[in-house]
């Protein structure tokens, strides 16, 4: 199975996301490939992509917020004991009712990013 590996982080330099290789552990960095640049990002923000597009064709990260139907919101998180991408419920933080990505959504028309935990 091939996939992209891709990171985004937040930069509070420039405000904005920056996408590529995650490079840096005691200071967080994204490697842009395209500017062939570092990106020093706040650590807090880094997700990885899922593999996954939207609906539009936009591409959903770890830490994104989806909305399935019209009314389903989810937030797309990393869970290390199952070893995979799950969509929790936003319910008081908690994670409840954790839907299996891959396998609860296999058409992406169904899902929408609506935006990220990390927009205020």
């Amino acid at each position: 199975m091939k996939r992209e590996i891709l990171f985004r982080g937040w930069s509070e330099i420039d405000s904005r996301w920056n996408f590529g290789h995650f490079v840096g552990y005691c200071t967080p960095i994204i490697y842009d490939l395209n500017k062939r640049f570092p990106f020093q990002v706040n650590p807090d923000t880094v997700g990885q992509y899922t593999g996954l597009t939207d609906k539009n064709g936009e591409k959903i990260f770890e830490g994104d917020i989806i909305q399935v139907g019209e009314k389903v919101k989810k937030e797309v998180c990393f869970i290390p004991s199952k070893g995979a991408f799950q969509c929790a419920n936003l319910t008081d933080n908690q994670f409840e009712d954790c839907w299996d990505i891959y396998q609860d959504f296999p058409k992406s028309e169904r899902m929408q990013v609506i935006g990220n935990i990390h927009e205020k």
